[in-house]
């Protein structure tokens, strides 16, 4: 799995239900990788296309539609104590016209206006908002900019499985930035921080450049900064190159490296050695997986005081939250981070943000929900 974040969401939470003694059925993909039981639906994901390439907005309501249907006849099948969802699946238009007389949790993953519409809810009707649907937020930031237009009763953050994340202390001279290239995620500021200050940045993401905007940064703002392209790297040789870019002397300027769209296991080599992760977001993002990711491998964060950032990186202990466009600030905690302890940033994970303490906080709303419904 590369790009996926709430599918790692749910592909975790179902592993931690069934550890807790629950059964678990996942309306999911085919090609979904599960511990319970799986409701096969469409081949892939909307977002992964169908082989040939991207799905186009027609494509993706066909397969968000055939998604619905499936779910709402294994409902009605299996009559489920609780519906977890996070599609969410109450938008649906076969969902509208016959709703399930079934409790339903839904987590909302993005923010209010969701730039592909699939995760969250922009415009909800009496419908969406009945007595059985009730609303949880992944961050207080996301609640307080959801309570606009829904009744958000809970907040549950998002988290990892921790023990999967190798944790290191003994990092290497370069910086990290993950995340999909945009301009919400700041990777031209990144890149102008490790250039001013003669730094080493490695840049991982992919390139959605589909879309015009996306594509627009990055021939303009980002890939005329990059001095090597490193793609298709094994975990073993993504080891290998960060060792031989960290000690490697490029000079005053630096060296930025693109190694592409990366897995799981490409991810936690490059967090693992990394100086510091950079995340200089301009937008509310509602919680960042990344950065948890990050902390587990005992690597700091400095990102923008934006969206969910300060509610998940302690500031001078985990790393540092920086004043939205304060980028002379930013430069400077960058000279700041080996003041952060490693330790610290994995304890802090353990402590706050592991999925099964995600998960038995779910089981308590579901609980809750079931008793005073």
């Amino acid at each position: 799995m590369k790009y996926g974040g709430i599918e790692r969401v749910v592909r975790d939470l179902d592993e931690a239900y069934l550890k807790e003694g629950h059964e678990s059925f996942v309306v999911a993909p085919t090609n979904s990788e599960i511990k319970g039981i799986l409701i096969p639906t469409n081949a892939s994901g909307s977002w992964v296309g169908d082989g040939r390439g991207i799905y186009s907005e027609s494509q993706k309501e066909k397969a968000l539609k055939y998604h619905a249907e499936i779910a709402l006849k294994s409902i009605e099948k299996i009559k489920p104590d609780i519906i977890h969802d996070h599609l969410p699946i109450i938008m649906q238009q076969d969902y509208l016209k016959n709703t399930p007389k079934v409790i339903t949790l839904t987590t909302l993953h993005g923010a209010l206006q969701s730039e592909n519409g699939m995760s969250s809810i922009p415009n909800p009707t009496p419908q969406t908002i009945c007595p059985f649907n009730h609303f949880n937020s992944i961050s207080e930031s996301q609640r307080h900019f959801f309570s606009n237009v829904l009744p958000v009763e809970f907040n549950v953050y998002n988290a990892i499985n921790v023990a999967d994340y190798p944790f290191e202390s003994e990092k290497r001279d370069y910086l990290l930035s993950i995340g999909k290239i945009g301009i919400n995620k700041g990777q031209d500021i990144a890149i102008r921080c490790a250039r001013n200050l003669g730094k080493k940045l490695i840049i991982a993401g992919p390139v959605h450049g589909f879309r015009g905007p996306i594509k627009d940064f990055w021939e303009n703002c980002v890939k005329p900064n990059i001095d090597e392209f490193e793609l298709d790297m094994s975990p073993s040789e993504i080891d290998d190159f960060t060792k031989y870019f960290s000690e490697k002397d490029f000079g005053s300027k630096g060296r930025i490296a693109y190694v592409g769209e990366i897995d799981d296991s490409q991810k936690k080599e490059l967090f693992k050695r990394a100086s510091g992760f950079l995340m200089p977001i301009r937008w509310h993002e509602p919680f960042g997986l990344v950065m948890i990711e990050s902390m587990a491998t005992g690597t700091p964060v400095i990102a923008y005081k934006m969206g969910a950032v300060p509610e998940i990186v302690v500031h001078n202990r985990t790393g540092y939250v920086i004043k939205s466009n304060h980028e002379q600030e930013f430069q400077k905690a960058i000279g700041k981070l080996n003041k952060i302890s490693p330790e610290d940033c994995r304890r802090h994970v353990e402590y706050n943000f592991d999925t099964l303490f995600q998960a038995r906080k779910y089981i308590d709303i579901f609980n809750y929900l079931i008793n005073n419904n």
